[in-house]
């Protein structure tokens, strides 16, 4: 049983404990360029920084959250039993990320909104890169002035996917600010 003494200590503690949770949400709020908002996602089971509220399709089969905004666009989806052994996870997530790449990279060659120039299309490096604890792999292109970038990691048998464009006259790069705000919720 706690002593009075210890009783307020407690609840001194919680209290500095919820203010402190507090400010920090507020905090990161603040870091996020105006008209951008924290989205939960995937019945809370995600958290990811958007330019607009997101869009949401399923009729792929999975879900596809899509927002845009003037700065660009952002496409999440989670996929979930996909074919990726334990034994050769690395190997299966790769081949998942070239193909999810290779399918948008196609399009957006083919793209007729003059959002882009398909004929200065440029890839960036391959690489692996960690967000919310996932490993996976990370690749960006220019197209002009147009920058874009994929994400992909998994968990298991899900896989998540980011897809980001940054259009031309834009400060930041957009992928800067969704693919660090990328969090599972447990």
């Amino acid at each position: 049983m706690l002593d009075a003494t210890q009783m307020k200590a407690t609840k001194l503690f919680a209290a500095l404990a919820l203010l402190l949770g507090i400010a920090v949400s507020l905090n990161a709020q603040a870091k996020l360029p105006e008209g951008w908002k924290v989205y939960t996602v995937l019945d809370g089971k995600v958290s990811l920084a958007m330019p607009a509220e997101p869009e949401l399709d399923t009729s792929e089969g999975y879900p596809l959250y899509t927002a845009a905004s003037t700065a660009g666009v952002v496409v999440f989806t989670r996929q979930s039993d996909v074919a990726i052994s334990e034994k050769d996870a690395e190997a299966d997530l790769l081949i998942f990320f070239r193909g999810f790449r290779d399918g948008i990279v196609e399009e957006l060659k083919i793209d007729k909104s003059g959002l882009l120039d398909p004929t200065k299309f440029k890839m960036g490096e391959e690489k692996k890169m960690t967000y919310a604890g996932l490993p996976g792999y990370d690749q960006s292109f220019t197209a002009g002035d147009v920058r874009g970038r994929f994400w992909i990691a998994n968990s298991g048998r899900e896989v998540y996917a980011i897809f980001c464009i940054t259009l031309a006259g834009t400060g930041r790069p957009i992928d800067e600010i969704v693919f660090p705000s990328f969090k599972l919720i447990k």
